[in-house]
């Protein structure tokens, strides 16, 4: 009989695939702090502009881009999914921002080394904390993305949990998830019981019955909607 595979203890599963949690050793204090920021919180558009202006793709790397979707096909979309498609290409233009110093940086090091001249430590890492910024806002924005994708997969009640606001961690919606879905419900359940609109009430009562009888299952749709 075969056996069962057992997942190694460090790794972990996301939307069915395996992916390795070892880590490297601890970095400066400074730059972690940077890494965190810049996955995590929204960067100050005053900031990013002048960066975003900074760098372009060099003549020969065209291919270095956010692709254009052909004009007949654009022209024949459903507005949602011109909106999901716009959405995407903003994260699109960080990730080829990124590539872009990166392309500037392997430049240097190239002309260096045939030269044989050192490059200077204040330049590179000027352009590598760039780059951390860019990488770190197409992260952030990603994570917004999901959350903004798998909200018509919950329930009208705590659609809000996917939320721009949201604070990501490690986990997309934060670690207090179960405290977040306790408080929505019940502030629900206050809005039930001082509403005056009486058919609110009865619908209100209905669900919160139906609630009761579903348990932790509550917040999950059966299917999108």
């Amino acid at each position: 009989m075969r056996k069962a595979h057992i997942p190694k203890k460090n790794h972990c599963y996301a939307n069915g695939n395996r992916y390795n949690l070892n880590k490297g050793p601890k970095v400066k204090e400074a730059l972690a702090k940077r890494v965190n920021e810049s996955f995590t919180t929204k960067s100050i558009e005053d900031k990013m502009k002048p960066l975003l202006q900074k760098y372009h793709t060099p003549e020969n790397c065209e291919l270095l881009c956010v692709p254009r979707l052909n004009s007949p096909l654009w022209n024949e979309l459903p507005h949602k999914a011109k909106s999901v498609d716009l959405g995407v290409q903003e994260i699109q233009k960080i990730v080829v921002k990124t590539g872009q110093v990166l392309v500037s940086l392997a430049e240097s090091a190239i002309k260096a080394k045939k030269e044989k001249e050192l490059l200077e430590p204040q330049e590179l890492l000027g352009a590598l904390s760039d780059a951390v910024a860019f990488i770190g806002n197409a992260g952030f924005q990603t994570s917004l993305k999901r959350l903004d994708l798998l909200k018509a997969s919950l329930t009208k009640d705590y659609q809000s949990l996917c939320s721009a606001s949201t604070p990501v961690t490690t986990h997309l919606f934060g670690h207090d998830l179960s405290k977040k879905v306790d408080d929505i419900a019940k502030a629900n359940r206050i809005a039930v019981k001082i509403t005056k609109n009486p058919d609110n009430r009865a619908n209100g009562g209905n669900r919160n019955r139906n609630r009761q009888g579903q348990g932790s299952k509550d917040f999950l749709s059966s299917k999108p909607g």
